[in-house]
């Protein structure tokens, strides 16, 4: 048996993101590297996590996070800028205000 090169960090994670859309197939032949390579690749990942992911499944999207933060920010504001909290009926009213001059 040839003993080939192993891939690289940046090939390995390629084809972990990549195994969700494409098969195994596509991805050799995209990369240029044996099937067997590919496999290995994807078995060991399963291997290590315990489970595999199911086809399509995403995970959390973390770039959406600033923007989350800041919504939940924006929302919130309007409750800690009132002076009289007390005050519930003008609450929606500030709180439109609040929202409308940002």
């Amino acid at each position: 048996m040839l003993r080939t090169m192993p891939l690289s960090k940046r090939k390995q994670k390629y084809i972990l993101n990549a195994a969700d859309s494409r098969s195994s197939t596509e991805i050799a032949g995209e990369l240029g590297i044996p099937l067997e390579a590919v496999e290995r690749v994807l078995g060991s990942s399963k291997a290590d996590t315990g489970r595999a992911r199911a086809p399509g499944s995403r995970r959390w999207p973390w770039d959406a996070l600033p923007f989350t933060v800041f919504l939940g920010l924006i929302l919130a504001a309007p409750l800690a800028c009132s002076n009289a909290v007390l005050d519930h009926a003008m609450l929606p009213k500030k709180a439109v205000i609040e929202c409308g001059s940002l």
